[in-house]
């Protein structure tokens, strides 16, 4: 890869809060050094994290893969959606407050949490985006308690705000 692509690569992680998730790891950017997180207990890919401040975050990915911590990622707790939703790739998410977030990922799946993530319920979209539940959701950004836009496949976009 030439060295543009890996500079920009570079920016682009910073901007996420200097965090950035490798396989079943997780790494803090401090400094200008990474430091690698505290052990996860799970061998599943993570795709995405999220950090409302510099202790409280969660991770996801494959597999019905959530992870939560609330001392900067020294110590993760899994935080896994119900046994209805295995096997589900969990690609992106996000929280308005420690208590209300959502998570969206393959086979048509958006679940929402009151409680951090220790109960997680699915939203139903209807099939609104692809129509079918092969679609799938890849990121997700929530907005406030009460709103929230995910994006998914086929230039799906959509705004919930209730």
């Amino acid at each position: 890869m030439p060295r543009e692509c890996w500079t920009r690569l570079g920016t682009l992680l910073e901007r996420f809060l200097g965090l950035f998730v490798l396989s079943t790891n997780v790494f803090f950017q401090s400094n200008g050094e990474w430091v690698e997180l505290g052990e996860l207990d799970t061998t599943a890919n993570l795709l995405d994290v999220f950090f409302l401040n510099t202790e409280v975050g969660w991770v996801c990915g494959e597999n019905n893969t959530i992870f939560h911590t609330s001392d900067g990622g020294v110590n993760w707790e899994a935080r896994p959606v119900g046994y209805l939703l295995t096997g589900v790739d969990w690609h992106s998410i996000s929280f308005a407050s420690e208590a209300v977030g959502w998570a969206v990922g393959s086979r048509a799946r958006v679940v929402y949490t009151e409680d951090g993530g220790r109960a997680w319920r699915p939203i139903v979209f209807g099939g609104q985006l692809g129509g079918s539940g092969n679609t799938i959701f890849y990121a997700v950004q929530a907005l406030s308690e009460t709103t929230v836009v995910v994006a998914g496949q086929y230039s799906g976009l959509m705004r919930s705000a209730d």
